[in-house]
């Protein structure tokens, strides 16, 4: 993924706190309630851009 992509996906998410703390909200942020509707599409574009991870897998068995 390319530095543009992920600066713009830090921009998007500074704007929605920008907004939240300018609304005098508190607790969890919203982006959907925050951002524009460009903004949000934008944002799930490139948020879906993103390489997905597969969770590791976890071995519970102890060694000898």
């Amino acid at each position: 993924m390319s530095q543009d992509v992920k600066a713009r996906i830090k921009e998007l998410f500074a704007i929605g706190d920008r907004r939240h703390i300018q609304q005098g909200r508190t607790g969890a942020v919203n982006l959907n309630e925050l951002l524009m509707p460009e903004e949000a599409s934008e944002l799930s574009k490139l948020l879906n851009q993103l390489p997905s991870k597969k969770p590791s897998p976890v071995n519970l068995t102890k060694s000898a």
